[in-house]
């Protein structure tokens, strides 16, 4: 029986001539992939990209903040402006009211 497996094992690893063409086309299919140098320049261009990516995102944020710190600002003085205009129109309303008083000073008001 010992026999039998060795004689099967002998055919199976028997060498085999490969089929014609068979050099050619393992030839071609590895010329065909990227060496490890164009890899790593695959590697680094796609580490660039996103290193930009990532800088133009930070300054659009940036810029984003600063608009809109502006804007608040611009409202703010609108509504300091505007709240100067009403207190203006209530003194003058006041002042025409009782046109005779005065006040001077701060005054303290003491609450007993």
């Amino acid at each position: 029986m010992n026999e039998r497996i060795e004689e099967e094992l002998k055919r199976a690893l028997n060498r085999v001539e490969p089929p014609y063409g068979f050099e050619s086309r393992v030839m071609a299919r590895v010329s065909d992939r990227p060496s490890g140098f164009q890899r790593h320049w695959w590697y680094a261009a796609v580490a660039a990209i996103l290193v930009l990516i990532t800088f133009l995102t930070t300054q659009q944020i940036g810029r984003s903040r600063v608009r809109h710190a502006k804007e608040t600002e611009r409202q703010v003085v609108f509504a300091l402006a505007f709240a100067a205009e009403k207190l203006d129109h209530v003194n003058a309303k006041l002042q025409n009211s009782a046109p005779g008083v005065r006040v001077e000073g701060k005054q303290e008001k003491r609450y007993e």
